[in-house]
C-alpha cells in the first residue's frame, strides 16, 4: 500500500476518536474526588495498630502505607486511603514473610512494621543551604 493511502485513512480515524462524539459526556455527571484528608504527625506516629482493609483510611492507613514504603513496597499515593496498590504491597509483604495471602494489615503485619521503631512523620524546615546545588540533570 503507497504510504499515502496510510494517511488518507489514518486522518478520519484520528479525527474521529478525539471528536466529543467518542466521550459522550455532555450532560453526564463525572464523579467526584473524595475529599483530601489532613493528618497530624502525632497521631499518625502514635496511630493504634487496628485491621486495615480496602477503602479504609485514616491516620493508621498512612503509618502503615509509611512503614510499606521503607520496607521497600511501593503503595501508590500516600493519602491515608488504602487503595489498590496498597492492597499489592500489603500482598508482597505477607508473601515475603510466609503470611496468608489475604489483602489486610491485621496483627501479623503490624508487628512487621512496626519493627521500624522510628518516627513515621516528623517535621522538618527547610533552610536555604537545601536549595543550593549542585544538582544533577
Amino acid at each position: 500500500m503507497h504510504p499515502a493511502w496510510r494517511l488518507v485513512h489514518l486522518v478520519p480515524a484520528v479525527l474521529f476518536l478525539s471528536s466529543p462524539l467518542l466521550s459522550q459526556t455532555k450532560g453526564k455527571s463525572r464523579a467526584k474526588a473524595a475529599p483530601a484528608l489532613t493528618f497530624d504527625a502525632t497521631a499518625v506516629n502514635q496511630a493504634q495498630a487496628v485491621p486495615l482493609h480496602e477503602k479504609d483510611a485514616g491516620s493508621a492507613v498512612l503509618r502503615a502505607q509509611i512503614l510499606l514504603d521503607r520496607a521497600g513496597l511501593s503503595v501508590g499515593e500516600m493519602d491515608g486511603n488504602v487503595g489498590s496498590n496498597m492492597i499489592h504491597a500489603i500482598l508482597g509483604i505477607r508473601a515475603t514473610h510466609g503470611l496468608p495471602p489475604e489483602p489486610s494489615v491485621d496483627d501479623s503485619v503490624w508487628k512487621i512494621l512496626n519493627a521500624d521503631s522510628g518516627p513515621a512523620l516528623t517535621t522538618y524546615t527547610t533552610s536555604a543551604e537545601d536549595f543550593k546545588g549542585p544538582f544533577v540533570k
